[in-house]
């Protein structure tokens, strides 16, 4: 759909940074994965103190990580798309741009909510109370 209103060499370049703007996306799709059973097991067990601590403790290994990672795409993302060919670097702007973008906009409630969405899930129970921490 891109390619209607840009150029192939625009789209191509769009592409090779949102494809490396999703290396951040394996945390949250790693905490998903490795989170859920445990989420299950405290709420089977009624334990609301365990399942509690283990949301908040979920949040800071999506967050940290991700706030990592997202350091790491700004410092090294010009040798990064340079990997795509030497003309890709041109895209390390659009990168920086929406990588701001999104840490401003999502990535703090993506990171909390992530682990509270497995939560949410595997309990199948609304609302559920936010950890206090």
């Amino acid at each position: 759909m891109l390619q209607q209103f840009r150029s192939s060499e625009e789209v191509g370049i769009y592409f090779a940074v949102v494809k490396t703007l999703a290396l951040i996306s394996f945390i949250h799709y790693a905490m998903s994965a490795t989170t859920a059973h445990r989420f299950a097991e405290y709420h089977a067990l009624g334990d609301k103190a365990r399942l509690s601590a283990y949301v908040a403790h979920s949040i800071q290994w999506t967050f940290w990580p991700s706030l990592a990672a997202t350091i790491v795409l700004l410092a090294l993302g010009k040798p990064l798309l340079w990997l795509f060919g030497p003309h890709f670097v041109v895209g390390y702007d659009i990168m920086s741009s929406r990588l701001l973008a999104l840490w401003c906009a999502r990535r703090s409630v993506r990171s909390s909510g992530s682990s509270t969405c497995s939560a949410i899930n595997t309990s199948a129970r609304w609302p559920m109370r936010w950890p206090s921490s």
